[in-house]
C-alpha cells in the first residue's frame, strides 16, 4: 500500500515539475527570442504603399499589414496558416448549404397544397365576403342621408327647438347686464386701491432686492479671491517639488533609461532613396539641416537627393529592426528599483493621501 502511494506521489511530483519546466521555457522564449519588425513605405507622385510584418520564434506567429489606395489589408498567420481559414473550416459552411435547399422545398410543398385546397373548393374566394361588405356599406349610408326623417316626437323640428333656445339666452343676458350695472363703480374704486397698495409695496422692497444682489455679488468675489489663493499656493508648490533635488536626480535616470529603450527599438538597418524640395530654397535648406543632423544616428544607407527648385516629395524606405522584452524588462526594473525613485512615488502618493 506504501509503495503504491509513493508511486502516486512520485508521478505527480514528476507532472508538477515538467509543467514547471513547461512555463519556464515559455517564459525564456519570451523574455529572449526577439520581436522582429520591417516595414516599406513607397510614394511616386500621387501613389503611395506602404506594408508591414511582425513576426516572432521564426514566424511562429506573424502579423501583416498592407495599406495601398486608402485601403487597410492585415492578416495574423500561425505556423503560416491564416487565422480567417481556421475560423471559416470551423464554422463549417457546408451545413448552412445543405438547409437552405430543404427550406425552399417545405415553402414549395406549402404552396402546393394551398393551391390544391382553393381547387377543390374547401377554402372559399375572398370575392363573396367583399361583395357582402358592400351591400351592407349602402344600406348604412342610405339610412344615414336622410336628415328629414329625424323628428322630435311632439312634432317640432331641431331648428324651432334652437330658435327657443337662443331667445331664452338673450333675456337671461339682459337680466345679468343690468345686475352688472349696479355693482361697477364699487367693483373699479376696489381695484384701484388694489393696485395703489401692490406698488408701495413694490417700491418698499427695492432696498432688500438690492442689499441682496450685493451680497451674493460679495460672496462670489470672496469665493473668487479663495480660489485663486489656492491655485498659486498649488502652483507654488509644484515648482518647489520640480526644482529639488530628488525629481532631479530621478528625472535624469529615467531620461537615461528611456533613451537607453529608443536606441534599442530603432530599426537595425535603413535604406531607400529620398527625393524632396519646396519652392522656397532657404526651406528645403533648413530640412536638409535637420536631416543631416540625424544621419551619422540612421544605420543603413539612406540616399538623400535635394530639390530646391520645385515643390516634390518622392520616396523608396525599407526599415528592419528587432525587439527583445527582455531588455525592456531590465530597464524598468532598474527605474521601479531604485531607491530614490521609490521615495519619490512615496512621497507623491503621501501628497495624495492629504
Amino acid at each position: 500500500m506504501i509503495s503504491i502511494l509513493l508511486t502516486i506521489l512520485a508521478g505527480i511530483i514528476k507532472i508538477i515539475l515538467a509543467l514547471l519546466l513547461l512555463f519556464l521555457l515559455l517564459l525564456l522564449l519570451v523574455l529572449f527570442v526577439p520581436v522582429r519588425y520591417k516595414g516599406s513605405f513607397q510614394k511616386q507622385e500621387r501613389n503611395m504603399e506602404a506594408a508591414g510584418t511582425i513576426s516572432w520564434l521564426l514566424h511562429f506567429v506573424s502579423l501583416q499589414v498592407r495599406w495601398r489606395e486608402k485601403n487597410l489589408v492585415w492578416e495574423v498567420k500561425v505556423f503560416g496558416i491564416s487565422l480567417k481559414k481556421l475560423l471559416n473550416r470551423f464554422r463549417n459552411p457546408e451545413k448552412t448549404a445543405h438547409a437552405e435547399p430543404e427550406e425552399d422545398q417545405n415553402t414549395s410543398l406549402e404552396s402546393n397544397s394551398s393551391d390544391q385546397e382553393i381547387m377543390n373548393g374547401d377554402v372559399q374566394p375572398e370575392e363573396d365576403e367583399s361583395r357582402e361588405q358592400e351591400e351592407t356599406g349602402e344600406g348604412v349610408q342610405a339610412a344615414s342621408e336622410d336628415p328629414s326623417q329625424s323628428m322630435d316626437p311632439a312634432g317640432e323640428t331641431a331648428a324651432d327647438s334652437s330658435r327657443d333656445n337662443e331667445s331664452g339666452i338673450d333675456i337671461e343676458e339682459e337680466a345679468a347686464g343690468s345686475d352688472e350695472s349696479d355693482d361697477g363703480g364699487s367693483g373699479i374704486r376696489q381695484s384701484t386701491v388694489q393696485r395703489l397698495i401692490e406698488r408701495i409695496s413694490r417700491f418698499l422692497q427695492l432696498p432688500e432686492k438690492v442689499l441682496a444682489g450685493i451680497r451674493s455679488r460679495w460672496e462670489k468675489l470672496s469665493s473668487a479671491g479663495s480660489r485663486v489663493k489656492a491655485v498659486t499656493e498649488q502652483g507654488k508648490r509644484l515648482q518647489r517639488f520640480l526644482q529639488s533635488n530628488l525629481f532631479k536626480e530621478v528625472f535624469a535616470l529615467t531620461k537615461k533609461e528611456l533613451l537607453a529603450v529608443i536606441r534599442h527599438i530603432l530599426p537595425r538597418s535603413v535604406k531607400g532613396n529620398l527625393e524632396f524640395g519646396t519652392d522656397d530654397p532657404g526651406t528645403t535648406g533648413q530640412i536638409l539641416a535637420g536631416i543631416a543632423a540625424v544621419y551619422p544616428i540612421l544605420p543603413g544607407n539612406l540616399v538623400v537627393n535635394p530639390d530646391f527648385e520645385k515643390t516634390v516629395l518622392n520616396c523608396n524606405l525599407s526599415v528592419k529592426g528587432r525587439i527583445r522584452l527582455s531588455v525592456l524588462a531590465y530597464h524598468g526594473c532598474r527605474l521601479l528599483l531604485n531607491r530614490q525613485v521609490r521615495r519619490l512615488i512615496s512621497r507623491i502618493r503621501h501628497k495624495e493621501a492629504n
